[in-house]
């Protein structure tokens, strides 16, 4: 079997357990172009991988050879994506399915470049209907690093899966004490359903509840969306759902709606999402130079600045706050300050206009300080 730590190992995993991996995602990955050329060109000479061409979209499938190789390595990770009728083994050709796969890969290609585990063997069993577990109660709960759970995965819970079935999330994001319910609107607005997605959330709170009382009992579902560029960024922000408001808007489903982007810099993010301690570091750096925060203005803050306006931490691109914020400076004619990553910049200048001033923060730098 090839090292584990190679290319080649790697894309072999992420297409075993997308199913079907659209092939313009690669560039993502570590290494020059020329390199990751050669590696799929080897993959396919082998018969490890296969391209599939169809509605003008390319993507890559493992072969029976791939598949048996993978299982021959670790058949308590692959198991699970070449058994019986799973959509990861018995590939689908529609349009619509392939794009639900490839929202999905893209999701889990972001969360494992974050450093987040996506394979069973290396999470808790949070979805299993099975009582009979080989794990302890107090193993069950223990979270040694952040989990992402896909859509397919999520189906493992049973006949609530029933309840969710046209949810448009791609999956579940498990931290040692949050979760957060992903989705992925790629380069455009996507569809929206209320109270489609409320009942995924009443869903994922009971279970919480139930499998992970000592870390997660009554915790308040986050959720993420997943965004091709800043500028998505921005039309999630002033979206009004369309004309039969079907698309996404800020509609209070969810208290903490962050966006992430599909880039190093959304990766960046999401690490910060994850860590708790991190985000409380970071908070008491960007704000020493501030006074507390103002309780009774009648406009969110996390300080005051010297000049008296109430200042915004937006790094985390909390799109709900960020709206709140917004209306309170414009109702009251109030002048605000937002603190967010240099690459961010553009899409809350145009968001807030005149109404609040924009300092950034280098990413690099927090990158080479918090992730070194």
């Amino acid at each position: 079997m090839r090292d584990k730590n190679s290319l080649s190992y790697q894309l072999m995993q992420l297409i075993a357990i997308a199913g079907d991996f659209p092939s313009d995602e690669i560039k993502r990955m570590e290494g020059g172009e020329h390199y990751k050329g050669k590696v799929i060109a080897d993959l396919k000479n082998n018969k490890i991988i296969k391209t599939y061409y169809k509605d003008h979209i390319r993507s890559y499938r493992l072969t029976i050879k791939g598949k048996r190789m993978l299982l021959a390595d670790n058949l308590s990770r692959f198991a699970f994506y070449f058994s019986g009728s799973a959509d990861t083994n018995q590939y689908r050709s529609t349009l619509t399915k392939r794009l639900r796969a490839h929202r999905i890969a893209q999701a889990m290609l972001t969360m494992k470049q974050a450093d987040i585990a996506l394979f069973p063997d290396e999470k808790i069993d949070l979805f299993d209907c099975c009582e009979q577990c080989d794990e302890t109660p107090h193993e069950r709960t223990r979270i040694k690093i952040p989990a992402f759970y896909n859509s397919r995965e999520m189906k493992s819970i049973g006949i609530e899966a029933n309840k969710f079935r046209s949810a448009r999330a791609v999956g579940v994001l498990l931290t040692n004490n949050e979760l957060f319910l992903v989705h992925n609107t790629v380069d455009t607005v996507m569809k929206w359903d209320v109270k489609t997605e409320m009942r995924v959330k009443a869903i994922l709170r009971n279970l919480c509840n139930q499998r992970l009382p000592e870390t997660h009992a009554n915790t308040t579902i986050k959720a993420i969306m997943l965004g091709a560029n800043i500028d998505i960024g921005y039309q999630l922000l002033t979206s009004n759902g369309g004309t039969k408001h079907n698309y996404f808007m800020l509609d209070g489903s969810f208290e903490h709606f962050h966006y992430v982007t599909h880039d190093h810099a959304g990766e960046v993010l999401l690490k910060l999402l994850c860590d708790a301690t991190l985000r409380t570091k970071l908070v008491d750096i960007l704000t020493q130079d501030l006074s507390a925060p103002d309780t009774k203005l009648l406009i969110e803050n996390d300080g005051i600045d010297e000049s008296g306006n109430p200042v915004l931490l937006a790094y985390d691109f909390n799109m709900p706050r960020l709206a709140r914020f917004n209306t309170a400076l414009r109702l009251q004619n109030h002048q605000g300050t937002a603190i967010c990553f240099d690459y961010q910049r553009d899409a809350l200048s145009a968001f807030f206009g005149e109404r609040a001033t924009i300092q950034t923060i280098d990413l690099q730098k927090l990158e080479r300080r918090f992730f070194p």
